[in-house]
């Protein structure tokens, strides 16, 4: 079955490779009026390219992470926090509520890359310390 499942992935990430790259070589006003007409329910070609990559790009990799991080508040020092949850998307994981996420849409790699760089981020918080949550 899974010899199956990835001949399918497979096929659709090379179908997927192939319309796009018509699309990107076609981006015109003129091929996006020809996509419309001849697919009316459709929406524009590059919304719905953009949803079959995130689809396939989504099945074909690991399942997201809730993360547990430790930190600072980088205006009060002194206002440590420590098993604050962030989530590598930006919903809600099905087996959580909203009001248990802290953040939103940082990965491995993010956090990673915020705790080398301490108070040197966007964030309004210092990460000191992570693991995976569940």
């Amino acid at each position: 079955m899974k010899t199956e499942t990835e001949k399918a992935l497979k096929t659709l990430q090379e179908a997927f490779n192939k319309v796009e790259r018509i699309f990107l070589e076609n981006n015109s006003d003129e091929f996006n009026a020809l996509i419309e007409e001849k697919y009316p329910f459709a929406e524009s070609f590059e919304i719905q390219s953009s949803r079959v990559k995130t689809w396939v790009e989504n099945i074909t990799k690991e399942k997201p992470k809730v993360f547990s991080i430790n930190g600072y508040f980088k205006d009060d020092k002194d206002n440590s926090f420590e098993n604050y949850l962030v989530y590598e998307f930006d919903n809600v994981p099905e087996w959580l509520n909203d009001d248990e996420i802290f953040f939103y849409g940082l990965s491995e790699k993010n956090i990673k890359e915020a705790i080398e760089l301490k108070e040197e981020t966007c964030h309004e918080f210092v990460i000191t310390s992570y693991e995976i949550y569940k």
